[in-house]
């Protein structure tokens, strides 16, 4: 956030290169706040006038509610807390359409995959995604390659979603949807994901689970 320009900066980092973007206080209607799970993810999104909502952070950290508040301070705008788009109408926020943040996942994500166990964890700084589970003997096995290409889309419903294909090893694909399940507690994370990897002469397989920030 750049108080001298009175804008935004969004950095998106992909695997060989870095972009950046840049929105003005003028073009923000809100700030938003959310909580996801019950073990709180907090995050918060800036809203557009033209309703696109910008991811600036994500964290477990309940300090981010003031961080929050002072976004809003600085830019001079109304603070939406926990609001459904239904609710940011009647505090007269312009209703918010999900766009793909400027990859505003820090160091990057870890996805929990079940039956069979599998940890995929993205290193969005590095472009280096790694594989750890567990063999039949109980034994961790853990692989990793720099070899990735990220792509960022958006789903039909607007939500955001990243690719992760890591050529031999598997595609992982993450959609922030604030609806993500491991498939074994209760715990609700931002990010479902899925999991498809080779078995040689099988058929690839895929997985369904849940990831989170780094």
């Amino acid at each position: 956030m750049d108080e001298e320009t009175r804008s935004i900066v969004f950095t998106t980092t992909y695997s060989d290169r870095t972009e950046t973007d840049r929105i003005g206080f003028d073009e923000i209607a809100n700030v938003e706040i959310v909580t996801s799970g019950s073990e709180a993810t907090w995050v918060v999104n800036v809203v557009t006038h033209s309703g696109e909502r910008r991811l600036l952070q994500l964290s477990d950290d309940p300090s981010l509610e003031g961080y929050a508040e002072h976004v809003a301070h600085v830019m001079d705008k109304p603070l939406v807390d926990d609001a459904s788009e239904g609710d940011a109408e009647l505090l007269g926020a312009a209703p918010a359409k999900a766009a793909a943040p400027s990859l505003a996942l820090g160091q990057g994500v870890a996805c929990h995959f079940t039956e069979p166990f599998f940890t995929v964890n993205y290193d969005a700084q590095a472009g280096r995604l790694s594989v750890e589970s567990f063999m039949p003997d109980g034994e961790l096995a853990t692989s990793a390659t720099s070899n990735t290409t990220l792509v960022q889309d958006t789903t039909s419903s607007g939500s955001p979603e990243y690719e992760v294909d890591a050529a031999s090893m598997g595609t992982l694909t993450f959609v922030l949807d604030y609806k993500g399940s491991d498939g074994m507690s209760d715990e609700t994370y931002p990010y479902s994901g899925t999991w498809v990897y080779p078995r040689g002469e099988f058929p690839e397989r895929t997985l369904w689970g849940a990831c989170e920030p780094l």
